[in-house]
This record gives C-alpha cells, structure tokens and sequence, in this order.
C-alpha cells in the first residue's frame, strides 16, 4: 500500500553511490513537504522496458543471441552481493571465487 519507491545506496570507504530519487512535484502544505510515491514501476522504468524490449526484438529478427544479461551474469550479481555481506561481517576483504562457466553462457 505504499508504493513503488526504489532506494539503492551503495557505502564504501571513499564515499557513497546513489540512486537519484526521480522528479516529483513537491508540496509545501499544512507545515509539511511532501511528494507523492508512484504506484508502480511504470513512471520510473517504461522508457528502459520498452528499449530493452525493442533490443530484444531486434535481435531475434537478426538471428542474433540477446545482448542483454544473462542467468550467469545473475548469478555473478548474486554471488557478489553474497561476498560484501560476508566482507562487512568479518572486516576483511573476500575474495569472489565462481564456479566453473558451464558451456550455455561460454561464448560461440
């Protein structure tokens, strides 16, 4: 019920990344500021589905593999996340070590 809001912040030692809230008509009303919060994903992601989307196809008419990412480059991501957490536990750095590549996502 509260909506679709995206947050990622990203804390390192040299500084911090962020993603930029997205432009909202902001109130000043009844002693409160206040913007609204979307209700889904459209709003903040329609452009990126629809070129993503388009890609998509316009691979497939080519014959072409996909260009976007895959189940592998998923696991990657999640492996790595699984590796900050680990390192913010113990204070040391750990090191990403992957399974070996299986042939479905080796290069043709």
């Amino acid at each position: 019920q509260y909506g679709y809001d995206v947050k990622c912040q990203v804390i390192g030692e040299k500084g911090i990344a962020e993603l930029p809230d997205m432009p909202k008509l902001e109130m000043h009303q009844a002693g409160k500021i206040y913007h609204e919060i979307d209700h889904d994903w459209t709003y903040r992601f329609a452009e990126a589905y629809q070129l993503e989307m388009q890609d998509f196809i316009d691979h497939a008419q080519n014959n072409e593999d996909p260009a976007g990412p895959t189940a592998w480059d998923g696991l990657i991501a999640a492996v790595t996340a699984d590796n900050a957490i680990k390192s913010q536990s113990s204070q040391q750095a750990i090191k990403i070590e992957l399974p070996e590549q299986p042939q479905l996502y080796q290069s043709k």
